[in-house]
């Protein structure tokens, strides 16, 4: 039977219902005309509840509903694996995902897959799995980390794992946005990542990449320095330099511990390889003491105001300080931010730069009346400091935002 309106207005009002789960499936049921384009909306981004216990239970029924409804699988193109947050036994710990031997075959059933997320998830064996399983999606672009957990529940491996799951790849990898944030991960598991990138075949024109977990990823009681070969940031510099003609937008996480000249200096000219940079985050963890020798907590700072002509596409900057300490101003802070804002004063320098973004953010250790407000105190003299040095940029043509907290 035929249509009494058009098909394309039929489609358009489906169209307006893409976020209404409940009105899709009513559109789908109500005539067989309306079922493809509900259908569409109802299976283009799908988010699917993970449970440790039993295992990928409610994954192993979607994809029994996909193998008995073959139409339906090539619709989907985004795919979130989220973590069940439901009160559970102390002893219980957080869901995790584990596939090493490619069971589920998603790389078969999802041609079309474009996004593949991973939230609130633990990766107790590491990340290396992660990689070589969404490089087999044959159109995967993007490949998002959140909220996770890839710190071993007892020890630590003896050697890196990495290698292991390398596989021989029939297509060349299109990945553009990798992205691990928030959660903790363990040193040895981003280095293995980092080395896993490199290993030839494994090659993606990566757009986007964001590594601000590592702020949250360093435990000397849990990790010795004596236990991983280098720092992050030096795994990652060859990393970087390998898609100085692709990376477009970077964001990475700088432990304390690596505010070293060295360390800042290889890294540093990794990212200036980058010639494309649009965007660059830069989120430092500052320690709960000073007392590290020869550490510089404003280095970073520091580093960027004498690099003599870092990045010519530069649009936005972004500079995200955690300080766990309970004092909310560091010494030499404001020595670094003017060093630093008279760089951007130079448009020879930063020709393209638009936005400038300075955030801090101070973990409050008093609960008392008399300290709260102490602290109050400090964090509005901090966020003067702030709009002081940086706010005569705009000047020049830059929006600043400054926050502190």
């Amino acid at each position: 039977m035929s249509l009494p309106i058009p098909l394309e207005l039929v489609e358009y009002a489906i169209d307006s219902l893409h976020d209404h789960i409940h009105a899709l499936a009513a559109c789908a049921l109500a005539s067989r005309a309306f079922l493809s384009r509900a259908r569409f909306h109802i299976w283009r981004e799908v988010t699917v509840p993970v449970e440790a216990d039993p295992l990928h239970v409610r994954m192993e029924t979607l994809l029994e509903i996909w193998d008995a409804n073959p139409d339906i699988a090539p619709i989907v193109q985004s795919l979130t694996l989220k973590g069940v947050l439901s009160p559970q036994p102390r002893h219980r710990i957080q869901e995790y995902w584990d596939d090493p031997g490619g069971t589920m075959l998603l790389w078969e059933k999802l041609p079309n897959l474009r996004v593949l997320k991973f939230v609130q998830l633990n990766f107790s064996n590491g990340l290396h799995q992660l990689t070589p399983f969404a490089y087999s999606l044959p159109n995967l672009e993007e490949l998002a980390l959140a909220d996770f957990n890839a710190v071993p529940q007892r020890g630590h491996p003896t050697s890196s794992p990495y290698r292991s799951s390398i596989v021989q790849l029939h297509t060349t990898p299109k990945l553009k946005r990798l992205s691990l944030t928030g959660g903790w991960v363990l040193w040895l598991f981003l280095e293995d990542l980092a080395n896993l990138l490199l290993e030839p075949g494994m090659h993606a024109p990566l757009e986007a990449l964001d590594l601000s977990c590592v702020v949250k990823s360093m435990n000397t009681r849990l990790l010795p320095h004596h236990l991983t070969k280098t720092l992050p940031s030096q795994a990652w510099a060859p990393v970087i330099a390998s898609l100085a003609q692709t990376l477009r937008h970077c964001t990475l996480g700088l432990l304390a511990e690596e505010c070293y000249p060295a360390n800042l200096a290889k890294l540093y000219d990794s990212l200036k390889q980058c010639t494309l940079l649009q965007s660059l985050g830069l989120v430092c963890d500052m320690p709960h003491s000073t007392d590290i020798a020869g550490y510089r907590p404003f280095l970073i700072l520091d580093t960027l105001a004498d690099l003599p002509w870092p990045f010519p596409h530069l649009e936005a900057l972004s500079l995200d300080l955690l300080q766990s300490r309970r004092e909310p101003i560091l010494e030499g802070c404001e020595e670094a931010c003017t060093k630093l804002a008279s760089a951007i004063e130079d448009r020879t320098r930063y020709p393209q730069l638009k936005r400038l973004g300075v955030h801090a953010k101070t973990t409050r250790n008093t609960v008392t009346v008399e300290g709260v407000l102490l602290a109050d105190e400090q964090i509005d003299a901090q966020e003067k400091m702030f709009r002081s040095c940086f706010g005569r940029v705009e000047a020049v043509g830059v929006q600043v935002e400054v926050s502190v907290a």
